[in-house]
């Protein structure tokens, strides 16, 4: 069976519980992926 929880309450061990973010952990996670994706971007013309 699968247990959720918290994220904000989630201890920081792995627990095999899954973790359910708030809209506040969404808007950093999307911060996150936009950096990286501009930072993948820019190296384009280096790999290609």
């Amino acid at each position: 069976m699968v247990t959720y929880l918290d994220a904000a309450t989630a201890p920081l061990r792995n627990t095999g519980q899954i973790r359910l973010y708030g809209e506040e952990g969404f808007a950093g996670m999307r911060k996150a992926c936009d950096l990286t994706a501009r930072c993948l971007d820019e190296l384009v013309p280096i790999v290609a």
